[in-house]
């Protein structure tokens, strides 16, 4: 799904703490989606799609606007969701970030 999409979903569905819940959920499934779709067996191809949901949250942010209670929604969310709920990941997601790439 398109950030958009998430947006117009998010709206849709009040702009709650439960909707954004809801869109948090998906797009960590999303990445579960897209991992089996790829066939990816690396770490590499992880962090790879989740760079890739992490730039779709931002998108998200960007064009959902705040909460029904005014709250802003963090830049950060996607990212902070993963480092509770998938420390070992979120580390080492964190650590491929500060490497610099490799050259074959």
């Amino acid at each position: 799904m398109k950030a958009s999409e998430y947006a117009a979903q998010f709206k849709a569905t009040g702009s709650t703490t439960k909707a954004l819940s809801d869109v948090v959920i998906a797009m960590i499934l999303e990445v579960e989606t897209i991992g089996k779709k790829r066939g990816i067996q690396t770490d590499a191809g992880l962090f790879s799609i989740l760079n890739e949901i992490q730039s779709k949250w931002e998108a998200f942010v960007r064009q959902s606007g705040p909460l029904k209670d005014g709250s802003g929604i963090r830049p950060d969310g996607f990212e902070k969701m993963i480092q509770r709920r998938m420390i070992d990941i979120h580390e080492a997601w964190i650590r491929s970030r500060k490497r610099p790439a490799q050259v074959s």
